[in-house]
C-alpha cells in the first residue's frame, strides 16, 4: 500500500512539473517565480520518493 502512494506522489509532482515547465516554455506567466519554485521543491520530492522505492524493491 505504502509503495502505491509513494507512486502516485510521483505521479503528481510529474503533472505539476510538466505544467510548471509548460508555462515556462510558452511564457504564457508575467513572473516565472512560481514555476521556479515548483520544479527546485520536485526535485527532491522525486528523489526521495525514487529512493523509498528502490529501497523498499530490494
Amino acid at each position: 500500500m505504502k509503495r502505491y502512494l509513494w507512486i502516485g506522489l510521483i505521479i503528481v509532482t510529474l503533472i505539476v512539473d510538466w505544467t510548471a515547465l509548460d508555462d515556462i516554455t510558452t511564457g504564457n506567466e508575467l513572473d516565472y517565480l512560481g514555476e521556479w519554485v515548483t520544479l527546485y521543491v520536485s526535485v527532491p520530492i522525486l528523489l526521495l520518493s525514487g529512493w523509498k522505492i528502490w529501497k523498499n524493491k530490494l
